[in-house]
């Protein structure tokens, strides 16, 4: 029958990320094409925050960055999409735009860590591989400007596992902001895992992130909008969800990847914001499979390692609580604002725990070569 029907979508496959063909169809057709309207609409410049063209280093994983000074300091703006300038698409792992605080200075090309800055935290918008870009909801927008960010910085991790020596790169992302203000100030909201362990030849670990009823409650003063979001694992990933639970039981599932593609990330919109109160909990589930892999995996910036993360565009940026950030991870067990999981520590103790150990390079090589978790000798 025809490659559409319902004998051929149900087809099963018994091998690689998909269940179905209909699955595969779904992935395989997706548009590669930009449709945002909003970025042709009058009034609307363009920004490039574009790296300077710099060597990259023979090394596996790097992260650059440079900050920039967003001309117009005396007029209000709203950032509404965002559009990738890839160079050497060979190395490019993701990029990302950070706001900053305005006494951070610009700053030419510089290699950093997961952020730009400790003044440069709020994260506007995120680019990964197989992205065509990022349409904001027409209801929101990232303030800049006047009565908004001044200083912006643009970060690129590259991943080069071939340790070549001779390439370069100037990529970085295009801003497409309006002077037609929105009605509400948008940003995004980070949670996830940042501590794991998956053992070899494993055919399913699990690993949960709580952003707990405390914490929402702390960090939100009203209710927030979802209007976007993005789940993002590496290569050993095979599911991923976000569900959003109150008093006790799941009310919506808000991100769901049932098939799990790092090549080939799927945007989640929703034209209906998804209203989530403060006292929600929101759990972040990632689901991985090391069955072809000898050696355990833990949780790093490399594409060997593995991530657990999620990202969700809401709005308005003004029910975040005054003196807090739109950030709910945990290390392990960990929350960092969920008091509960401190096992009768006070904060300033469980910080010392949370040093991440998993990056030192006796912790990497250890757990490379001695195999702890793995079931065989090979």
């Amino acid at each position: 029958g025809p490659i559409d029907s319902d004998t051929c979508k149900t087809k099963s496959y018994s091998y690689g990320l998909f269940h179905n063909q209909g699955e595969w169809m779904e992935q395989a057709c997706m548009s590669q094409d930009f449709n945002c309207s909003a970025i042709h609409q009058q009034g609307v410049q363009t920004m490039p925050l574009k790296l300077d063209l710099t060597p990259v280093p023979a090394k596996e994983t790097t992260y650059m960055c440079q900050i920039f000074d967003f001309p117009d300091h005396d007029n209000d703006y709203h950032l509404i999409a965002s559009t990738p300038i890839k160079d050497n698409v060979n190395i490019l792992h993701h990029m990302v735009i950070f706001g900053c605080e305005d006494d951070v200075e610009p700053r030419s090309a510089y290699e950093c860590d997961m952020l730009p800055d400790r003044r440069c935290k709020l994260i506007l918008t995120v680019w990964t591989l197989g992205l065509n870009g990022d349409c904001f909801h027409s209801n929101a927008g990232v303030r800049i400007g006047k009565h908004g960010l001044k200083r912006v910085a643009v970060q690129l991790h590259w991943n080069n596992p071939g340790l070549i020596a001779d390439s370069t790169d100037s990529s970085g992302l295009m801003m497409h902001y309006t002077p037609h203000l929105r009605p509400h100030d948008s940003s995004v909201f980070l949670m996830g895992n940042e501590h794991f362990i998956i053992p070899p030849r494993t055919p399913s670990t699990s690993v949960v992130a709580r952003c707990a009823s405390s914490c929402t409650s702390e960090k939100l003063n009203d209710t927030i909008y979802v209007t976007s979001g993005l789940n993002h694992m590496h290569y050993l990933g095979r599911s991923m969800t976000v569900e959003q639970i109150r008093n006790g039981a799941v009310i919506k599932t808000i991100l769901n990847d049932p098939v799990y593609d790092y090549d080939s990330p799927r945007l989640h919109f929703f034209p209906d914001p998804i209203p989530v109160q403060p006292g929600d909990e929101l759990r972040t589930t990632c689901h991985y499979s090391s069955l072809y892999k000898n050696a355990t995996t833990v949780f790093g910036e490399s594409t060997n390692e593995e991530m657990c993360y999620a990202f969700l565009n809401f709005y308005p940026y003004q029910s975040i609580s005054q003196g807090r950030n739109p950030f709910c991870t945990t290390y392990g067990s960990l929350s960092g604002c969920d008091p509960s999981t401190y096992h009768g520590c006070r904060g300033y103790e469980n910080d010392k725990y949370r040093n991440d150990i998993t990056q030192l390079e006796i912790y990497k090589n250890v757990t490379r070569d001695c195999r702890p978790l793995a079931t065989c000798t090979d």
